[in-house]
């Protein structure tokens, strides 16, 4: 059976972090909102967008640090990209503030953007025209990889656990179940996305929601006609060139499908 998960093929590290912040004290959640009534909310301000720039070494003058945004500026700003140092601002974060579901939203995200990166690194090594050399590196990939999805798929559930509820969370989480093979629990996250979309407001997320549910229905669980509605709305909501070539094309083999 042709595999259609796309590039969410699979993460995976038990992160030992060692958080950037080391050196400077982790501040309690009391300290922080002190922090923010202060003024360093100005000094974030200035600073956010431009990765680890003026403002944030303001805060870090100051005492000051916020984390989450922090780490979410390393996720962010391609100019200071870094899916580790980003993760143990997070981790920090949510240290400091364990109710917070965004929080671990976020965390998963960057856990499962992670995982597919070191896929990615997988299939080059695998590919690249040179003698594949099992270094201890390759042979610790598709464990780094399984550990980081499994770490995503713990975060984005304890996020919805918080009320965390949003339809990038289910996604993110019927990515997982995908990924697991848990294909009935990934459609209904994908439905709960669905429901959650107004095609007014987002055709295009709503669009992406009924794709990844067709090609489930129609290459794992031979539910066909299921699969082609699906398709044929995704069709429909979807206004990229390029992905409308691969809706026709899953359109075509599904069909073609006894």
């Amino acid at each position: 059976m042709k595999k259609i998960l796309y590039s969410m093929l699979l993460i995976g590290l038990v992160l030992i972090l060692t958080p950037a912040t080391a050196g400077c004290s982790i501040l309690s959640q009391e300290d922080l909102d002190a922090a923010y009534d202060d003024g360093y909310q100005e000094g974030y301000e200035e600073g956010y967008g431009e990765g680890i720039s003026d403002g944030y070494n303001q805060g870090y003058d100051d005492g000051y640090v916020d984390h989450f945004e922090i780490g979410r500026s390393y996720l962010e700003d391609y100019s200071t990209y870094n899916d580790e140092v980003g993760i143990s601002y997070l981790t920090i974060a949510i240290e400091l503030y364990p109710d917070r579901g965004e929080y671990y939203f976020e965390r998963s995200s960057a856990y499962f953007s992670w995982a597919t990166h070191l896929e990615d690194i997988k299939y080059d090594r695998e590919t690249s025209g040179e003698e594949y050399t099992n270094t201890d590196y390759d042979m610790a990939l598709p464990y780094l990889i399984e550990v980081n999805y499994d770490n995503a798929l713990l975060d984005v559930n304890k996020a919805i656990e918080l009320g965390y509820e949003s339809a990038d969370a289910y996604f993110i989480r019927g990515l997982c179940h995908s990924i697991n093979g848990d294909y009935l629990d990934a459609v209904a996250d994908y439905t709960i996305c669905i429901d959650m979309t107004s095609p007014d407001t987002d055709p295009g997320q709503l669009g992406k929601y009924y794709r990844f549910r067709g090609q489930l229905y129609g290459y794992y669980l031979d539910e066909k006609d299921k699969a082609l509605n699906d398709l044929a709305l995704a069709l429909e909501l979807t206004e990229n060139d390029f992905i409308k070539g691969l809706i026709l094309g899953y359109i075509e083999e599904i069909s073609s499908n006894p």
